[in-house]
């Protein structure tokens, strides 16, 4: 006798039977557990073994990537060690030279000259008839003055740096004198006594280039 395909019915049978056989042999549900949980935990052991090195090395990666672009792009805050806001201006020492060169009478447009400087004051006996407290350009003497007295060549209101007078700081040619010619200067100081001790002195003295 042919027998054909197993039937829904047939198909049902099956079913029950093998889920009676389960119930009737427990221990063999319980290994098939088992087995199940082994081998889920080996698949997990094998993928975090095969995974965590590639996520170290990865990040390994990132992070020289960002080093070697904070390099590139702020190459000044390696350098230094410090941290510098992006808003906050960076000034190089180039701009503050240059600041500092104005300030102090573009000395790129000074030539030295050698000099003899005296000291003098408002006095008689450093100005005779003359000490009546207004110098030759007309400017009113005031205490604490700093100006010099040079040769007409230099026009009034030419500054010159004198080291030692005024802190070495630019002072005006306002005054002039008979015995001020050529390569003689006078500077000009509040008494006497500091014109005394300031006395005769030769000096490089920077004047304006011509």
């Amino acid at each position: 006798m042919e027998v054909g395909p197993p039937t829904v019915l047939d198909q049902k049978m099956q079913t029950d039977s093998d889920t009676e056989k389960l119930f009737q042999n427990p221990n063999a549900k319980g290994q098939g557990l088992k087995r199940t949980t082994v081998t889920t935990k080996q698949s997990f052991n094998i993928a975090f073994t095969l995974l965590c090195p590639k996520f170290a090395l990865n990040v390994l990666l990132l992070g020289a990537i960002i080093y070697i672009i904070s390099c590139i792009v702020c190459p000044h805050q390696i350098k230094t060690g410090r941290i510098i806001p992006l808003s906050a201006p960076v000034i190089s020492a180039n701009t503050i030279n240059s600041n500092r060169s104005q300030t102090d009478g573009q000395p790129g447009q000074w030539q030295s000259v050698r000099m003899r400087v005296t000291g003098y004051c408002a006095c008689p006996k450093c100005c005779g008839s003359y000490s009546d407290g207004i110098t030759a350009s007309g400017h009113r003497i005031t205490h604490g003055d700093a100006f010099i007295a040079a040769d007409k060549r230099y026009a009034f209101g030419t500054e010159m740096v004198i080291d030692g007078y005024s802190n070495a700081k630019p002072v005006k040619v306002l005054d002039r004198g008979g015995a001020i010619y050529g390569n003689r200067l006078d500077a000009f100081f509040s008494s006497h006594d500091e014109a005394l001790k300031w006395g005769v002195r030769y000096l490089n003295v920077k004047v304006p280039q011509n």
